[in-house]
């Protein structure tokens, strides 16, 4: 089942449409403003936002702007209790949004997702590009931070065991390490993914590009990048992979 985010300041609303959601089996995430809502849409994968027009400090317009830039694949419906011009779609600023009136029951708010997401057409194509991060917890969070709105899915793990069997059970584009969280025993992972994934790039966050590994890789192509560089701009990375997805292609 699809992830929805639910975005209204009224607590009851939104209690009530997540326990609807959830018996229908759907998953759930919830913010009571806007600036909450873009902050979990930088941290967690939704496939929906469903958002009521009247909050503050941003209102459900301005909320939907931000999303269609930053995440451009996720739709978004507008919600309200004081109706809208048209039945169907509200538009503002030149785009169109489908639309929900309050009060409405969960399987009519269901029926709107399942037909938004039969007809969402974002006009931009979602990078399909899924990248694998062995790092500790905040440094993840970070760097979904400064990825966030590239459209690529990221996810992280801290603990070696766990690292290797997602990557044993799932498809990988790319490895991303953090050097500073490998210690004596845990630079093995870098062979360990030469051996489960070779030809895979692997990515080594360093604190200095021309920096010397103390540690044996064998036969491991590994590209170091400066920290630095990595977060001062992220250019260098939607260029990488569309190098890749155009040599893959």
């Amino acid at each position: 089942m699809s992830c929805i985010l639910l975005v209204d300041d009224e607590k009851n609303v939104l209690k009530t449409l997540s326990m609807g959601l959830r018996r229908l089996d759907y998953g759930v995430e919830e913010a009571q403003t806007g600036p909450e809502a873009l902050e979990l849409l930088g941290k967690k994968s939704v496939d929906v936002v469903v958002s009521d027009i009247r909050m503050s400090p941003m209102d459900g317009y301005t909320l939907a702007s931000e999303i269609k830039k930053l995440h451009p694949q996720i739709p978004v419906i507008l919600m309200s209790a004081y109706g809208f011009e048209s039945q169907q779609v509200e538009e503002r600023d030149g785009v169109i949004y489908p639309k929900i009136t309050k009060p409405f029951s969960v399987h009519q708010l269901v029926d709107k997702v399942k037909e938004v997401e039969n007809t969402w057409n974002p006009g931009t194509k979602k990078v399909s590009f899924k990248i694998l991060l062995f790092s500790d917890e905040k440094t993840l969070e970070k760097i979904r931070s400064h990825l966030k709105g590239t459209g690529l899915e990221i996810v992280g793990f801290g603990s070696r065991d766990a690292f290797l069997q997602y990557l044993d059970a799932g498809t990988i584009d790319c490895f991303l390490i953090d050097e500073l969280y490998l210690d004596q025993s845990q630079w093995k992972i870098l062979n360990d993914i030469d051996s489960r994934a070779p030809g895979k790039p692997v990515i080594l966050l360093v604190e200095s590009q021309g920096a010397n590994l103390q540690h044996t890789v064998k036969d491991t192509g590994v590209i170091m990048l400066n920290r630095n560089t990595f977060f001062k701009d992220r250019g260098w990375m939607e260029k990488y992979i569309h190098n890749h997805l155009k040599q893959s292609a």
